[in-house]
């Protein structure tokens, strides 16, 4: 079925809402493109600007429940093909949206043909801010890039609310339009790409909390004392805030202001006497976002290691249940092991290719397929021309391409040569059984130990477990925790 141009507003009205009834609830990748058709028939049908407003807030509001779909689809599927697909479809739904309110405001502002363009002028400002806020939330969690006139069209909505004097109306969400505003440029300057799913939630409810605390103000009334925690927001530059380390390097124009965090970074700072003060069962994962946030926002992330250009062809392989399959099991014979990646089913297989390498790991891009890159996943990868043992890497980051079905990752290195093996923490219950694990020899000359990397909660010091191997079983004790990630732990551990 598709839209057929109706004559009336009322029959728009009813064919619009017809066909968001009729979206197909098990093909979310269809429902997109019917979204996207849907957003085209308004546009080019209906000619009344209130009636057109009121389809686009209908759009936007059977959109939202859409991408709640396509979210939790990202958050069990990570940066598998599929998942890919979906972020990079809500994108564009969210993108045209956003640019076609912003088209009607930008008409509503230039013409103004009666009397009551004010009202709806404000309200197609304060849809627009809902949208680009669900945008933003929506690209974090799915790691997606924002498009290329997102920020500008940010910029766009807050000058105009500030020359009319509307910085203080309400959005959808309850907040100021100046809150709302503050708070996607927050979210501009997060760095999700090294968070987890949970993390995320934790940092765009802590943004909306802490939004009302930026000091947005003319560069000459910054004082130098708050020079670290000042970035500059240019109004006509299709950015976020960019991060200044002095004051004196500020610029003076006038469409540049001094976005000012010195509140929002105190308050971060004192979350964790807060947080326990309230008692909330999620207050470990808030004061360890709040102090993420404090730090990356007052000393934004900065290469460590030198990149050296490389371009070589990966294999892939994710998660530990498939690595170990592919690895073999304890009761596999050696010869078994020399090509791991001969012995996986292909569709566990990935190509990527390696751009870069530090003295920590690469930088990756490729098609994952049925891989799910989740951030601290496990990767097993090898040069397929080099015929090298494989190493085991972490993810660090993801991020969605917007034109290709390709994802950019940062894999840090744990090791290489890694082996399966079974673990049981010494003095469990009879009942507890041996747990998978993976184990990595210390190479002569590092000055890292043998390392253990089990799945789950992180195991105190000096916790002893029975290590069974293809040679026998032995037991161990952890003397240091080398690598943590969301799902994995990596520690030193000796023989006793």
């Amino acid at each position: 079925m598709r839209l057929n141009t109706a004559i009336g507003n009322n029959q728009h009205q009813k064919t619009v809402r017809n066909w968001l009834e009729r979206l197909p609830m098990t093909n979310h990748y269809g429902s997109g493109e019917q979204l996207l058709e849907i957003q085209t028939f308004i546009q080019k049908n209906e000619t009344s600007p209130t009636l057109r407003l009121a389809l686009q807030a209908q759009l936007f509001a059977r959109s939202c429940q859409w991408l709640l779909q396509l979210e939790q689809q990202f958050a069990e599927n990570a940066c598998n093909h599929a998942a890919l697909r979906l972020a990079r479809m809500g994108s564009r739904v969210l993108a045209q949206q956003l640019e076609a309110i912003q088209h009607m405001l930008k008409t509503s502002l230039n013409t103004r043909p009666l009397l009551a363009w004010r009202r709806r002028a404000q309200q197609e400002l304060t849809l627009a801010l809902d949208i680009a806020q669900r945008y933003a939330c929506f690209a974090l969690r799915c790691h997606v890039e924002l498009n290329a006139s997102y920020w500008l069209c940010t910029h766009y909505l807050y000058y105009h609310a500030m020359q009319h004097g509307w910085l203080k109306l309400q959005t959808a969400s309850g907040s100021s339009v100046l809150s709302c505003y503050q708070q996607l440029q927050l979210l501009g300057i997060t760095d999700g790409k090294h968070m987890s799913g949970e993390e995320i939630e934790t940092a765009i409810r802590l943004s909306e909390q802490l939004a009302d605390k930026v000091e947005l103000s003319s560069l000459q009334t910054q004082q130098h004392t708050h020079a670290g925690h000042i970035y500059l927001l240019d109004l006509t530059r299709g950015s976020p805030p960019q991060f200044l380390l002095y004051s004196d390097s500020l610029r003076r124009d006038e469409h540049c202001l001094a976005f000012e965090l010195h509140q929002v970074i105190a308050r971060l700072q004192h979350y964790g006497s807060t947080e326990r003060a309230d008692g909330r069962p999620n207050r470990a994962l808030t004061v360890i976002v709040a102090h993420k946030l404090a730090e990356s926002w007052t000393t934004p992330r900065r290469r460590r290691h030198n990149r050296q250009s490389i371009l070589q062809s990966m294999s892939l392989i994710a998660q530990m249940r498939v690595i170990r399959q592919v690895l073999g099991s304890n009761s596999d014979q050696p010869a078994q092991r020399e090509q791991p990646e001969h012995q996986a089913r292909r569709s566990h297989i990935a190509i990527f290719q390696a751009l870069n390498k530090s003295d920590s790991g690469l930088l990756l891009r490729g098609n994952p397929g049925r891989q799910s890159l989740h951030i601290g996943e496990l990767l097993l990868l090898a040069d397929k021309q080099a015929h090298r043992m494989p190493s085991l890497y972490a993810v660090r980051w993801t991020a969605v391409s917007e034109h290709a079905n390709e994802v950019s990752c940062g894999a840090e290195l744990i090791g290489n040569d890694p082996e399966a093996v079974d673990v049981i923490p010494l003095g469990s219950s009879p009942r507890t059984g041996f747990q998978p694990a993976l184990r990595l020899h210390a190479n002569q000359g590092e000055q890292i130990s043998n390392l253990l990397i089990v799945p789950g909660q992180p195991f105190a010091l000096c916790r002893e477990f029975r290590l069974r191997d293809r040679r026998g079983e032995h037991n161990i004790r952890v003397t240091r925790v080398h690598m943590q990630t969301a799902l994995y732990q990596a520690m030193e551990f000796q023989r006793t």
